[in-house]
């Protein structure tokens, strides 16, 4: 279980860095490199998404929020298994609340993508 959940929040950390560098390219703050991954996974770009409104959320991207929870998660997670018992049932409650708060957040944001207030 810690190895699969250490994994995840890899890919996680892996494409908010990714999406991140990707949105800097298209606003002009860093030159473009390589190919997008996007259009290779999805068959279509993030492109229209990144440069979207909806892509800064509390004066942040969204990419660097992905980066900010995956950090977060994984320093609770890591906590809860290094510390022990002392604090292992606090760091697991604030990794489930953390966790839950934003499968909220991704589901009004796939909300919002799937009712067409910003492309898919």
């Amino acid at each position: 279980m810690k190895r699969t959940s250490l994994i995840l929040i890899g890919l996680g950390l892996i494409m908010s860095s990714y999406l991140l560098l990707r949105h800097f390219a298209l606003t002009g703050q860093s030159t473009p490199s390589g190919m997008d991954f996007c259009s290779a996974l999805f068959g279509r770009g993030c492109d229209d998404t990144l440069r979207s409104a909806w892509a800064t959320q509390f004066g942040l991207l969204l990419a660097g929020w992905g980066l900010v929870y995956y950090g977060t998660l994984v320093s609770l997670l890591l906590l809860a298994w290094g510390m022990g018992e002392a604090f292992r049932a606090e760091a697991t409650t604030g990794a489930l609340l953390l966790a839950l708060s934003a499968g909220a957040g991704s589901a009004l944001l796939m909300v919002v993508m799937v009712t067409g207030r910003v492309p898919f």
